[in-house]
């Protein structure tokens, strides 16, 4: 009778009759499956190696935005932000211009969090280069079918980083562009002034809204962060452009987001290509497997 052991590579033979073990197979069965175990392990380890580096990025990601926040935010409920509520209303500087005065403090955070954007793709570029360091280790020991087994898995692992490292960093390039647009109100109408120095004046009636955001077209304008700071300081929005909501039309969240891919918005499709490649990576490379089976 044979025994297996699937998670060392191991096989017994046992004498059904003194029911004494021993390793099966000759030399060459036993080198095939020293072989196959040392694979295994160091596939073990590069997965290892993979985690904790990506790991390791996380606690980097984190310290740096503890870093970039005002120390007078970091444990303390954010300023808070205006709601969209539209409400009429007469612009009482007689048909001026006049552009919203960013937050001082939120626009210092946005610097931080380009550079920390930076900082982060280097990060990630270096645990490419580092576990790439670590195949060629690999590939230059004498076992080749040993190492060749490995580096497929290890490829695999490059194939997800890299997916991470082209798309993270351009999802928050748009998003951070978006920040960049700026608004403005002569009493009547809403000026844009985009991130390429374009401007635009737009009627009211023309925009949608949410409670945190404004919408014309493919063009997005926040009023406030991702993580609900505002952009402009206070009193900006309810003077200026509260107003001009009158007349524009309010959506919810899923109407509000069925008008960001009608419209094609920037960062609605790219979020949403981003989502089918990383599925689609996961599917060809089997790493869905080792999410699901937790290991």
């Amino acid at each position: 009778m044979l025994v297996t052991d699937m998670d060392n590579f191991r096989i017994f033979g046992v004498d059904i009759d003194s029911h004494a073990t021993a390793a099966f197979g000759d030399r060459r069965v036993q080198e095939i499956l020293g072989a196959a175990a040392r694979e295994s392990a160091d596939a073990d380890r590069m997965m290892d190696l993979a985690l904790g580096g990506m790991a390791l990025f996380g606690v980097l990601m984190i310290a740096l935005a503890f870093w970039a926040t005002p120390k007078g935010q970091r444990f303390t409920p954010g300023p808070k932000v205006p709601t969209l509520e539209a409400r009429a209303g007469v612009d009482s500087r007689g048909g001026s211009l006049h552009w919203l005065v960013r937050d001082v403090k939120t626009e210092k955070f946005l610097r931080s969090l380009g550079r920390m954007l930076v900082l982060g793709t280097a990060a990630m570029l270096g645990l490419m280069v580092y576990t790439w360091y670590l195949v060629n280790g690999l590939l230059d020991e004498k076992t080749a079918q040993q190492a060749a087994t490995c580096v497929a898995g290890v490829s695999e692992m490059l194939v997800v980083l890299g997916m991470l490292i082209l798309g993270a960093p351009l999802l928050g390039y748009l998003g951070i562009r978006q920040m960049r647009n700026r608004l403005g109100s002569d009493g009547h109408y809403l000026h844009i002034q985009l991130h390429d120095g374009q401007r635009l004046a737009l009627d009211p009636a023309k925009l949608v809204y949410t409670g945190r955001v404004l919408a014309y077209g493919n063009h997005l304008f926040p009023i406030q962060t991702g993580n609900r700071r505002p952009l402009y300081a206070e009193g900006e929005i309810e003077t200026h452009i509260l107003p001009l909501l009158s007349r524009a039309t309010r959506l919810g969240t899923f109407a509000m987001m069925r008008y960001q891919f009608r419209h094609r918005e920037p960062v609605t499709m790219a979020s949403i290509t981003y989502i089918i490649v990383a599925v689609a990576t996961l599917w060809y490379t089997g790493m869905w497997r080792l999410i699901l089976s937790g290991h």
